[in-house]
């Protein structure tokens, strides 16, 4: 049997925060300036979308954790 590291990096929080990062930089500019920073906005869209759709993958190609604290019996 495989044990899985789960403390390490995860992908899917990383492209979460970068993208909302993005999207609230977009918009700090946009109210402090004036101006539309638009590849912000797309890039920060593109990684939202692109930690929930691995999000999603990642939940169906890994096997449900088996729980060994509980005793078989």
């Amino acid at each position: 049997m495989q044990e899985k590291d789960w403390g390490g990096y995860s992908w899917t929080v990383g492209l979460l925060i970068t993208g909302l990062c993005f999207l609230a930089f977009s918009a700090a500019m946009w109210f402090l300036d004036g101006k539309h920073l638009p590849i912000f906005t797309y890039g920060g869209c593109g990684l939202v979308i692109a930690s929930v759709l691995h999000g999603i993958v990642i939940r169906m190609t890994d096997p449900d954790p088996v729980n060994e604290d509980q005793d078989a019996s």
